[in-house]
């Protein structure tokens, strides 16, 4: 798994000690510790292992849920058919997983520069369940988009608890 050394032959073979746990989050509201070896996940989804840092953030879909969550932490058990989005293609922050030219295009629509954080905050305030999935809609303009995304910000720092680079203050 990207970032771990683990060992590659049977896990009853090997010496040594186990690779120190990690905290993952399980669901939206539960926190775990899992033992970071690809010998003991069905599914260790290497993708999100590789792009998992401090300045990451995962926005989960469940289709159960009535909306998107986010963690800080890497997402593990989030259910059948959920889909798990990392804001940024590679560590480190800087390279937003968005549609090319979403940022330009809201923009020039809001006549103001649109952060990949202000999107994220967006999607988290006002995507809905629809006739045929998730629904998004843009609002007509820059108040109405600075209202939304605050109400984002807000749900976000509460969802994080206190974990990550974009967690605000630690919850009282």
């Amino acid at each position: 798994m990207p970032g771990q050394s683990t060992g590659t032959g049977r896990l009853a073979r090997e010496s040594g000690p186990a690779p120190e746990p990690v905290r993952v989050a399980f669901g939206p509201y539960e926190e775990r510790f899992l033992l970071p070896d690809h010998r003991l996940l069905d599914a260790p989804r290497p993708e999100l292992w590789r792009v998992a840092d401090a300045a990451q953030l995962f926005l989960v879909d469940d289709p159960r849920a009535p909306g998107l969550t986010v963690t800080a932490l890497l997402p593990f058990g989030a259910g059948p058919g959920s889909r798990v989005h990392p804001l940024f293609r590679r560590p480190g922050g800087e390279e937003p997983n968005l549609a090319p030219g979403l940022l330009a295009h809201l923009a020039t629509r809001y006549g103001r520069p649109v952060a990949p954080l202000d999107v994220l905050d967006w999607l988290l305030a006002t995507t809905g369940q629809g006739r045929r999935g998730r629904e998004v809609r843009l609002p007509g303009t820059y108040e109405e988009w600075t209202a939304g995304a605050g109400l984002g910000r807000a749900l976000r720092e509460v969802a994080l608890r206190g974990h990550g680079a974009h967690a605000g203050p630690r919850p009282r």
